[in-house]
């Protein structure tokens, strides 16, 4: 290949780099300040599940933005990269249980009003909760396994 053409996938490969971290940080922006005006307002009641949901929204914009400057270049530590990897891979499920919690609280609440029920106040904590707990061992799992993969490419780079 050509120094021209090494020199436009390079280009092209950094700008859609730079799209990617503008879209991040615009997403981060946005449900920060979204999570800051429901957090410090005193006339605003929010759903327990909905701050999850924003708490795991942040955190899925923060894991695309660990390694920004490292994605061409330098590599970066192997720690950082196994850390973003992580976060990367757990973030989504995060983000999906949260969502789930969300719209079962919003059904139920929805459902008890319009039966003239009362709503269980411990069915609400389980509904946060059980999700949460199982989106967390998924990331243990996950840990886990990027642990070892982490272990099996040391021992291959010193042949141990």
């Amino acid at each position: 290949m050509s120094r021209y053409a090494l020199a436009m996938r390079e280009a092209e490969e950094t700008h859609a780099f730079v799209v990617f971290d503008v879209l991040q940080f615009t997403a981060l922006a946005l449900v920060s300040a979204t999570y800051l005006s429901a957090l410090f307002s005193t006339k605003l009641q929010r759903l327990k599940t909905w701050f999850a949901l924003m708490v795991s929204s942040l955190l899925y914009c923060i894991s695309f933005l660990l390694l920004l400057g490292h994605q061409t270049g330098a590599s970066p530590s192997l720690g950082l990269c196994l850390f973003q990897a992580g976060l990367i891979y757990a973030a989504p499920p995060s983000v999906a249980a949260a969502g789930l919690a969300f719209i079962v609280e919003l059904y139920l609440r929805l459902f008890t009003t319009l039966t003239s029920r009362k709503l269980d106040k411990r069915l609400i904590t389980a509904v946060t909760v059980i999700p949460t707990t199982f989106d967390s061992s998924i990331r243990l799992l996950d840990c886990t396994i990027c642990q070892s993969s982490a272990l099996l490419y040391m021992t291959s780079l010193f042949n141990i």
